[in-house]
């Protein structure tokens, strides 16, 4: 009879243990199912951009570089963030302007979708009184029209009807539509200081 009760004792302890480690297994899959739906705001995941295509490539400010960035995968959404990024900034142009390049490829067929630029977080070096970027941000080719509207923030002066170039900083996201097998994000520092830089969001239809 007590052997019986043993047994009893040990399964209900054991039935309370798996309870509690699938308890914390559901708090922590729902806590990063909150994350995902916070970063973009409908549940949707994003995705870490793709590694450089040369891994040993690096935009530290010493020279110009294009840097192949090679996309596998065009569904959903991924998240791009300039070297520095909410950490010590990109690097300035202290020893001579630099650009760095970062050329996306999406494969041999056109794909289209929304590119944004969000604006909490986005500084760089801002505009001369002529109107020109000293550090700026470029996305080409893209729709130069805002999907929101009138935009109040000035995108630009002289620049191409298929590229947006931002530096300051700027009131709202900045979404923009494309529809084309690439997409070239361009960061240009020609300044000793610098600025925090950007983060920016990629989603293909």
């Amino acid at each position: 009879m007590i052997r019986e009760i043993l047994i009893l004792v040990v399964l209900f302890v054991q039935s309370q243990c798996n309870y509690f480690r699938l308890f914390d297994f559901t708090m922590i899959e729902t806590a990063n199912k909150q994350k995902d739906w916070e970063l973009d705001g409908s549940g949707m995941e994003i995705k870490e951009w793709p590694s450089f295509d040369d891994p040993t490539q690096i935009c530290d400010g010493s020279s110009d570089q294009e840097i192949d960035i090679t996309f596998t995968d065009t569904t959903g959404c991924f998240r791009f963030l300039t070297p520095g990024f909410n950490v010590s900034g990109y690097p300035n142009g202290a020893n001579g302007p630099y650009t760095c390049e970062y050329m996306n490829s999406f494969g041999r067929v056109d794909v289209s979708g929304i590119v944004t630029i969000l604006e909490e977080g986005f500084e760089f070096e801002g505009q001369t009184n002529d109107g020109r970027c000293l550090d700026r941000l470029v996305i080409r080719p893209v729709n130069k029209a805002p999907l929101t509207g009138q935009d109040p923030d000035p995108d630009d002066v002289g620049v191409e009807n298929t590229q947006v170039q931002f530096c300051g900083t700027i009131s709202s996201d900045k979404a923009r539509t494309f529809n084309n097998r690439f997409l070239i994000i361009t960061l240009r520092s020609t300044r000793g200081d610098n600025g925090n830089g950007a983060e920016i969001t990629l989603c293909f239809d």
